[in-house]
């Protein structure tokens, strides 16, 4: 079960409106039975999405197609609402700024 929402999110991380309620009518599950299958995979649809959609940016942020977009268009490519949240999460999740991680030059990313 949690392999279906971590695919349904994987597919549609670039959807600004991603969020628990686009998953629960996409899989035709109930708000609470998705909460309680992300709850026992110690995470939240919230913190998923986050995820895939910071992971999706660092590989965009390294990928050679993607080198003439900003890294605010490539932040609101991957579905973040402002470059300035983009930035936080994802120093907090590579220990790095974007800007550091396109030129390579950030700690290694985890």
């Amino acid at each position: 079960m949690e392999s279906s929402i971590r695919s349904y999110v994987s597919r549609h991380a670039t959807d600004p409106e991603l969020g628990v309620n686009s998953i629960v009518r996409a899989l035709c599950w109930s708000p609470r039975y998705v909460r309680t299958v992300l709850q026992s995979a110690d995470t939240t649809a919230r913190d998923l999405i986050r995820r895939e959609r910071l992971h999706l940016a660092r590989s965009r942020l390294a990928g050679a197609s993607w080198k003439a977009y900003s890294i605010a268009q490539i932040a609101h490519s991957c579905g973040f609402g402002s470059h300035a949240s983009f930035a936080t999460a994802f120093r907090r999740e590579f220990g790095t700024t974007p800007g550091e991680a396109r030129r390579g030059h950030g700690r290694r990313l985890r």
